[in-house]
């Protein structure tokens, strides 16, 4: 989820845009948002745990960006500076240049060409990717129905209660459309985005997540 945004904010998309696509969708805030309540420097430092045991929290590519902002010491509302800034005792999000700044930069080095980022890709992009996701979750026992992940993203993520949880929202698009943009992505972006086997299964069975309790 969080992946996908930061490669949006690199490929051309903004912070604001990003997040105002998810809050129009039904979250009460948006992801870059919500990580300047909650502290850039809480990501950095797990981030920099998984490094040091040669582990990342994400198959693909991993952008600097945090990163950059963690060192620049913005860590969010609490320093006055995040994704956004801040004056002094407001917590009215005031959008940054310097972010577009630090993702072009980003870009660069990846050989990335920026581009104009609809809000639909947006959306499209991060509810596939928790879909995908979720049908590993599934595949690997860590939940035992799409119904648990789809409780756990509305009451514990903001995931908005009226689209039914990721899990459930991917059924009201169709698996076989999921699947595709799956593959798209794939195509597009690298290997990191290969469909999880319960998605592909379901997809061609004409069968979505909430008919198939278990991934048995």
């Amino acid at each position: 989820y969080m992946r996908e945004a930061y490669l949006l904010l690199e490929e051309g998309a903004s912070v604001p845009q990003i997040d105002g696509v998810l809050t129009a969708f039904g979250m009460p805030v948006g992801p870059f948002g919500m990580q300047d309540i909650a502290g850039i420097d809480v990501g950095a430092r797990i981030r920099q745990y998984l490094a040091s045991i040669g582990k990342t929290r994400a198959d693909g590519p991993q952008s600097e960006v945090p990163d950059r902002l963690f060192e620049l010491g913005r860590y969010g509302q609490k320093t006055g500076a995040g994704w956004y800034r801040y004056e002094a005792g407001s917590r009215n999000r005031v959008p940054d240049p310097l972010i577009d700044e630090l993702a072009a930069a980003a870009a660069a080095k990846r050989g990335v060409k920026r581009r104009a980022i609809t809000g639909d890709e947006i959306l499209a992009r991060i509810t596939t990717a928790l879909a995908n996701e979720g049908a590993r979750v599934l595949e690997d026992g860590y939940a035992h129905s799409a119904g648990d992940i789809d409780v756990i993203y509305c009451y514990g993520f903001g995931f908005p209660r009226h689209r039914g949880g990721p899990m459930f929202y991917a059924d009201t698009i169709g698996l076989p459309v999921v699947l595709r943009r799956v593959q798209d992505y794939r195509a597009a972006f690298g290997d990191y985005w290969r469909p999880a086997p319960l998605l592909a299964r379901l997809a061609a069975e004409g069968r979505g997540f909430h008919d198939s309790p278990t991934p048995a």
